[in-house]
């Protein structure tokens, strides 16, 4: 019949035949070439199947080398098809898994926990199929996402604080130069003049040089008018105008006591000296105001220094901490904190994208706070929480009842040196897992 392959039920009779035509000699071998011809299996050599019947064909009419080269290629065919179907099987997997670890990590993008857990359970279900946990990848998932989040910040952040201390740089350099000025300047005038040339960057120091310096003309007037009456004592110097403060080396402060105590005493002479006199030598007086007014001048340019050095101090600060909050804004809160934060709300079920941001927006103005509580700065009204959170009922009320400590501080080890030294703050601290922070050990 038609598409059926009888080579196996005639084997014994070409058997037979062969062994009639071989009794003919060699007219009797020539014929039976194509008898057997004719009858063999076809051949298809990517197939395994097909190899080894050829083989057992050979086999079954006597050609035993035939039989084994059929054989050989049946079992390489079979050897290649069987790493084929390994390395498919392995990609396909991969791929599978892949997938589903760019559903998940999509999914923590979006900050969705319903899209989480439905790409979670996903990933859960291949790694059953394939016989793998997926826990790991998804954990290593999740972690990649942050640093490359984190990266992606951390170098834009980098960019813009070496452009603000370059830009702070070339203001504290330019106030130096305008507190100088200010200290030669001798009329209000001048002063005017020098806080309108002022540019943008420098113009709240120069408003502040500016103030100081009115100040003290005010003085200097007062007093020479005071000293222009007849009989008049010769001015000291107030040594209250001797600044203090972590502005001034010590040392310093010191020798300029010393200096004006010395100078007030011969003032106090010269003024015991003439007193009564009708003729004072005017000279002597003379020289003292100029004395006076240049030992004046270099305080208070040493007491614009220091005022300039606090406020660069507490420009500094308040850069620094503009710095970490963007920081926390910046960074995505772990999805296994924001969980366990979740517990703090009272919400068991119906917990979706808006609750899960609602967590982590809490929990980030918590650590706000915190950044500028420890900086001795006020909170800001956009980073306070309502003032149900503050009551007995309320989840900062909770906290501090289970805790006795702040919430964003309860339970957490005191910083490593290594976090320290990789610019982890206090409050990233806090909120940080026993996994994270196992990091910087």
């Amino acid at each position: 019949m038609a598409g059926i392959d009888a080579s196996a039920n005639l084997g014994g009779m070409l058997s037979q035949i062969g062994g009639t035509l071989g009794s003919m000699g060699q007219a009797g071998q020539g014929l039976m070439r194509p008898i057997m011809t004719s009858f063999r299996p076809q051949l298809d050599p990517n197939s395994v199947e097909s190899l080894q019947r050829q083989a057992a064909f050979q086999g079954r009419i006597g050609d035993t080398e035939q039989a084994r080269m059929y054989t050989g290629q049946a079992l390489a065919l079979e050897e290649r098809n069987r790493v084929e179907a390994e390395r498919k099987r392995k990609l396909e997997e991969g791929q599978a898994q892949a997938k589903a670890i760019t559903a998940y990590t999509e999914a923590l993008s979006s900050k969705d926990p319903i899209a989480i857990k439905a790409a979670e359970a996903e990933a859960m279900r291949i790694g059953e199929l394939q016989g793998i946990n997926m826990l790991p990848r998804l954990a290593q998932a999740e972690q990649r996402l942050r640093a490359s989040q984190e990266a992606e910040f951390s170098t834009a952040e980098r960019a813009r604080i070496a452009k603000e201390r370059a830009e702070n740089q070339a203001v504290d350099k330019a106030t130096e130069a305008l507190a100088a000025a200010f200290n030669r300047a001798s009329t209000i005038e001048e002063m005017d003049a020098l806080l309108e040339s002022a540019g943008p960057l420098v113009a709240q120091q120069a408003q502040q040089l500016r103030d100081r310096g009115v100040a003290r003309l005010d003085k200097d007037q007062q007093r020479r008018l005071a000293e222009a009456e007849r009989g008049a004592e010769l001015g000291k110097i107030d040594d209250t105008l001797i600044p203090t403060g972590d502005g001034l080396p010590p040392a310093l402060a010191e020798g300029l006591k010393k200096g004006v105590a010395a100078f007030n005493a011969e003032i106090d002479a010269f003024n015991k000296e003439v007193a009564g006199k009708k003729l004072v030598p005017n000279a002597r007086r003379q020289e003292l105001i100029r004395q006076r007014d240049a030992l004046e001048r270099r305080i208070y340019g040493l007491g614009d220094q220091v005022a300039l050095t606090d406020y660069r101090t507490q420009r500094d600060l308040k850069q620094s901490v503009d710095s970490q909050v963007r920081s926390i804004l910046a960074k995505p809160m772990s999805p296994t904190k924001v969980k366990e934060a979740r517990k703090d709300t009272g919400v068991l079920f119906g917990f979706g994208k808006d609750d899960y941001l609602e967590v982590e927006n809490r929990l980030k103005r918590e650590a706000i706070r915190d950044v500028y509580i420890q900086a001795g700065l006020p909170v800001p009204e956009q980073y306070k929480e309502p003032e149900e959170e503050d009551k007995p009922g309320g989840q900062a009320g909770r906290r501090a009842a289970r805790s006795g400590t702040p919430a964003s501080t309860a339970g957490a080890p005191p910083l490593t040196q290594i976090a320290i030294d990789e610019g982890v703050t206090e409050a990233e601290w806090s909120f940080m897992t026993p996994q994270e922070r196992a990091e910087y050990e």
